[in-house]
């Protein structure tokens, strides 16, 4: 994955000569962690390639240029237990790239669903990759599109209720589990499988169904769905065809556009640096059950989200009765305050008299932050409000 072809590394040559440090500008980095840097921006993964040694990349890591990603269970190894010292750029990598010549846009990604139709007959084989395991018309329409939409640069995946995000190359054996089924994934299996992946710093489309849908923005809450509120199979697949097509590129670009911005409205947010908590600005089509928004003055939290003909109906809980709905345009903003771990139990909770906002239960939030101190001023109390 890592290793470079011959036209990466005449380019590679060409930018050393090109972003080399002068002596009246010297590089805060060694010569080598330089070069390994600028080595990762030009590959598809911006990852450190393998010929550099251990200690390289653990000094890109100790300057927050690059990390070492979790494994799919989470676990975050150190580079002295990860037999593959495998380490990648972070945003502030790319940045250094950026301010030495190299373009290094964010890694595109598409996620698309699986299937329940899957071939039968493996040629005697005990597992094949996932690209060829799913053969239903729907997965192979999704497949099209998304292979439109990262032709010029980009990353398929493919979200499987048994094996979470995983790339068409992944090894599989035929299998029969369905959302929902004690075998399948949960959205914290799913978080983990992101982040193993890097996808924090990435620009998402997910292509698929209602369930699927929801598992992964409750991973990845800042992912451009462009099937929702689309009725039927007929419908996607219709949608799914016209964007596929060499004409559509416009269309396409579109949709890479609105990813981009949806991600870097997401870099803009803001966290308590004591309640742990991201303060932003979300289309009212992103609100997670969970989130903590104001409604004429009352702090209350989003249990969920419904399309409705005259617009989105948001449910609303933890406010005076008859305010336990909203009706808003999808695309309206909205102010939130989130917990990081949308997925994971709440960090924050409403007091029993429902008009607080704290950090947990034993410690109310009392963070600095203007948002914070602006409530605590208004309200008088100790504890932060929404």
């Amino acid at each position: 994955m890592s290793a470079l072809t011959p036209s990466d590394a005449a380019r590679l040559e060409q930018i050393r000569r090109a972003a080399e440090p002068q002596p009246n500008n010297p590089s805060p980095i060694s010569r080598r962690s330089h070069e390994a840097a600028l080595a990762a921006a030009i590959g598809p993964e911006h990852q450190i390639p393998e010929h550099f040694n251990l200690h390289t990349k653990k000094d890109l890591c100790s300057r927050g240029l690059a990390n070492v990603r979790p494994d799919r269970d989470g676990v975050q190894h150190p580079h002295a237990s990860n037999p593959l010292h495998e380490s990648f750029l972070t945003a502030a990598g790319r940045a250094y790239a950026e301010r030495h010549g190299i373009p290094t846009p964010r890694r595109r990604i598409v996620i698309i669903t699986c299937g329940s139709l899957k071939r039968a007959d493996l040629g005697g084989r005990p597992s094949i990759p996932a690209g060829d395991l799913y053969v239903g018309g729907y997965h192979k329409s999704l497949r099209r599109t998304a292979d439109a939409l990262t032709a010029e640069r980009g990353v398929v995946l493919i979200a499987s209720a048994l094996h979470g995000l995983i790339p068409p190359g992944f090894l599989l054996s035929p299998y029969n589990v369905r959302l929902g089924d004690p075998q399948a994934v949960t959205a914290q299996d799913v978080r983990r499988h992101s982040l193993h992946l890097g996808l924090d710093d990435t620009e998402v489309i997910f292509l698929g169904g209602r369930a699927y849908r929801s598992l992964v923005k409750a991973a990845l809450p800042d992912c451009l769905t462009p099937l929702d509120g689309t009725a039927g199979i007929g419908y996607q697949l219709q949608l799914l065809k016209g964007w596929a097509v060499l004409e559509a590129e416009s269309q396409r670009a579109a949709m890479w556009a609105e990813a981009r911005r949806r991600r870097e409205r997401e870099s803009r947010t803001t966290r308590c640096t004591r309640c742990q908590l991201l303060h932003g600005r979300v289309d009212a089509a992103d609100l997670l059950p969970g989130d903590a928004v104001e409604v004429d003055g009352h702090q209350l939290l989003v249990s969920g989200t419904r399309a409705t003909e005259n617009g989105l109906r948001v449910q609303l809980t933890g406010g005076p009765r008859g305010l336990d709905a909203m009706l808003v345009e999808p695309h309206a903003g909205v102010d939130v305050r989130r917990p990081p771990e949308a997925f994971g139990p709440m960090r924050a909770h409403l007091d029993p008299g429902g008009s607080t906002f704290d950090a947990s239960p034993s410690h109310p939030c009392g963070c600095q932050c203007a948002h914070c101190a602006s409530r605590r001023s208004a309200h008088g109390s100790g504890a932060a409000e929404i």
